[in-house]
C-alpha cells in the first residue's frame, strides 16, 4: 500500500547499493525481502528495526526513509521508538525519517517517543509515503522561487544595446520598435526573424531581395 501511494503521488523507491544489501543480509534472517521495501519480518527486535533503518538512511541512492511498525505478539512499540529516534539524532536531519506506529492506543507511549524526537508519525503508512512526494515539491517550488539567471561572461553586448536605448530615452520613448527590440535580442545570441526597416519601396524591394 504504501508503495502504491509513493509511486502513484509521483515517488519512487531508491535502488539499495550493493554495500548496504550486504549489510542488510548480515543483519536480517535469511528470508527477509532483499528489496525495497525493506521487510525485516514480524518478529524483528528494536535494536534490528534500528539498525535496519541507519543503514537505509546511510545508503546514497536513499534521500527519506519510512519506517512502519505493526505491532505483534513479540514487538515492543515504546523501545523500538527510541532506537528509532536515536537514529534520527545521527542523521541529524540530513535526510527525512518518518514513522507509522500503527496500533492505536496500544502504540501511544511509542508515537510520543519519536514526536520528542522530531520523528513525525502517521496512523497510515500511505499516508506518510504521500507526504515524501508533498515535501520534493514544496522542495523543488522553492527552488525555482529562488533561481537567478546565471550571468554568463563570454555574454557582453557591444554598444549598439546602449545607443538604442539612449535614443529611445532622448526621444521620450518608452516602449522600443520592433526593429529595435529584436536587435537588442540578437546582441544578446536571441535568434530573431530577420527585420529591415524600409522608408520606400525601392528600399523594401531591394530588402527582399537581399532577403531571397
Amino acid at each position: 500500500i504504501s508503495t502504491d501511494a509513493l509511486i502513484g503521488s509521483g515517488g519512487q523507491l531508491a535502488c539499495l547499493g550493493d554495500d548496504t544489501m550486504a549489510k542488510l543480509n548480515d543483519l536480517l534472517p535469511s528470508h527477509w525481502s532483499h528489496s525495497n521495501p525493506i521487510d525485516i519480518l514480524g518478529d524483528a527486535t528494536p535494536d534490528t528495526y534500528a539498525r535496519s533503518v541507519e543503514l537505509a538512511a546511510m545508503d546514497p541512492a536513499c534521500h527519506g526513509v519510512l519506517v512502519i511498525l505493526t505491532p505483534q505478539s513479540m514487538t515492543d512499540p515504546s523501545k523500538t521508538a527510541r532506537g528509532i529516534a536515536e537514529v534520527a539524532k545521527k542523521v541529524g536531519g540530513a535526510k527525512p525519517i518518518l514513522a507509522s506506529w500503527m496500533g492505536g492506543q496500544g502504540v501511544t507511549e511509542g508515537r510520543e517517543i519519536l514526536d520528542e524526537a522530531g520523528v513525525v508519525t502517521y496512523d497510515y503508512p500511505d499516508s506518510a509515503a504521500e507526504m515524501f512526494t508533498y515535501m520534493w515539491k514544496y522542495s523543488l517550488n522553492i527552488s525555482h522561487l529562488y533561481e537567478t539567471p546565471r550571468w554568463c561572461a563570454e555574454m557582453r553586448p557591444d554598444q549598439a544595446v546602449d545607443v538604442i536605448i539612449a535614443n529611445a530615452q532622448s526621444e521620450g520613448r518608452t516602449i522600443l520598435t520592433e526593429l529595435e527590440s529584436k536587435q537588442i535580442l540578437s546582441a544578446y545570441s536571441i535568434p530573431t526573424v530577420q527585420t529591415v526597416l524600409a522608408m520606400t519601396a525601392e528600399e523594401a524591394v531591394s530588402a527582399a531581395e537581399s532577403m531571397v
